[in-house]
């Protein structure tokens, strides 16, 4: 037994050796978005050129069933998945196709990308790790429902929901579970990191911190509704929607709430961070924006139908998607419609911006590169 332990820990010990430069290359991502939202605090703000003008559709790729999944890029290559059970991995110039990977079940969750290696969940009830160049399969780890979670990493460790009510962490080298957090019911929101700590939401109405070392709970924070929005952690304060159909800004050390903003509909998309500003979709049909100190509503763009796709902010410009079908451009400090680009069905998938293109799925089937 003692010598199991020993081997055990001397495997954690390399994985974290392995994985000890990911501060740094996060921040070397430059404008790659190699993780849902763009960040480990997930605040959905992206470096480099933004789209200030519609052009065309530079590319689309057709899969066999709505996309929900929000796409990742890394290296030249854009990874997301679709509800025909593949993951996908293909040129981010050309649209043309490197290799798919299947599962058994659909895949809604964003991949996460790190050190050659794509992390993401499926309908099947398995979390996979698979090399981003070939989409071999690495490991895989079973739960016991959908993960549908974006997962983040730290320190060398996957951080993951499940619907079975279990938020894990897993070393991100072998698939070994480091420790596991039980929550009421349905962890459906993915995670913020910030430092040690970790947010996530549930369906318990429950936003949990917990330290990401030890998983002891720092604090909880209860809204009284089910919290299906990743939060996002921006100088020492979480922002995150509830089914209550409010916004929260709460301080991240400690749990007590600076404000709430009333959104006039439940709140399925997580917010945007940057600046003076938070901005967030709502079910009321409408893009918000809301004044980060304060909390009173800045402006508020209406759309033809839901909002769940979240919005991101790309040198003041918030795209977004809604349930109408369109893909909006939106003013960040006006709230201006700057232009918007129709596709075949609902959007709930979250656009990502890199290198002058917007890159997002549609329940069409297509994933669209719009320049």
């Amino acid at each position: 037994m003692k010598k199991k332990a020993i081997m055990i820990f001397s495997v954690l010990c390399l994985g974290l050796f392995l994985f000890s430069g990911f501060a740094v290359a996060q921040d070397d991502a430059g404008m790659y978005a190699p993780m849902f939202r763009g960040n480990p605090a997930r605040t959905g703000v992206y470096d480099g050129e933004g789209v200030p003008v519609f052009h065309d559709i530079k590319w689309k790729f057709q899969t066999d069933d709505r996309i929900y999944c929000s796409p990742t890029v890394a290296d030249d290559v854009i990874y997301f998945g679709g509800n025909d059970g593949f993951l996908y991995a293909v040129n981010i110039e050309t649209g043309e196709e490197l290799w798919r990977f299947e599962t058994g079940g659909f895949v809604h969750s964003s991949p996460l990308v790190f050190d050659g290696v794509v992390f993401f969940g499926s309908g099947d009830n398995n979390f996979y790790a698979v090399d981003a160049a070939t989409g071999t399969e690495l490991w895989r780890i079973e739960t016991e429902d959908w993960v549908s979670t974006s997962a983040a990493v730290r320190n060398g460790y996957v951080l993951f929901g499940s619907r079975d009510g279990t938020f894990y962490s897993v070393d991100a080298s072998i698939g070994f579970e480091m420790w596991r957090f039980k929550t009421d019911v349905i962890a459906y929101s993915s995670p913020a990191v910030a430092g040690d700590t970790i947010y996530f939401g549930s369906w318990d109405g429950t936003l949990y911190a917990l330290n990401g070392v030890s998983s002891e709970e720092l604090w909880r924070f209860n809204t009284g509704a089910a919290i299906d929005a990743t939060p996002a952690v921006s100088d020492g304060v979480v922002y995150f929607g509830s089914g209550d159909k409010k916004l929260y800004a709460v301080d991240a050390e400690t749990g007590e709430k600076i404000w709430r903003f009333k959104a006039g509909g439940r709140i399925d998309s997580s917010p945007a961070v940057v600046g003076d500003a938070v901005y967030v979709g709502s079910s009321n049909n409408s893009l918000i924006a809301v004044n980060r100190d304060t909390g009173k509503k800045l402006w508020q763009f209406e759309t033809g139908d839901i909002v769940v796709s979240s919005p991101c902010v790309v040198d003041g410009i918030v795209y977004v998607g809604s349930w109408d079908g369109n893909l909006y451009a939106v003013d960040a400090e006006t709230g201006d419609e700057l232009w918007r680009v129709e596709t075949g069905d609902s959007i709930q998938s979250s656009p990502c911006v890199v290198g002058g293109v917007v890159y997002f799925g549609s329940w069409d089937g297509c994933l669209y590169a719009v320049e």
